[in-house]
């Protein structure tokens, strides 16, 4: 199970993903994801298809999406393309 923690400073702004194993006591959750820029938001999602997990951080006028496949929940996540600025992206998997 994948889920978002907010800035301490801002609560409704998600910056950080953690992964929780079932069963396990949630201080064994490990941060898979960490975004150090509070401009930017981080969004957890699955895909349309449910075959992958999507980590998007954007703001206005930039984004970086990390994805990992819901096979192999422990790999590390996979940087789509690095952030640019003014440059913004989705992304989608369809099957």
């Amino acid at each position: 199970v994948f889920y978002t923690k907010p800035l301490s400073y801002r609560p409704a702004q998600p910056s950080s993903v953690h992964r929780h194993v079932v069963g396990r006591d949630v201080l064994s959750d490990v941060m898979v994801f960490d975004e150090l820029d509070p401009r930017l938001t981080v969004d957890l999602r699955n895909t349309n298809c449910g075959e992958y997990v999507v980590i998007t951080s954007a703001s206005l006028n930039t984004t970086e999406v990390l994805y990992l496949s819901v096979l192999t929940p422990t790999a590390d996540f996979q940087l789509l393309t690095p952030r640019v600025d003014g440059v913004r992206y989705y992304f989608e998997h369809r099957t």
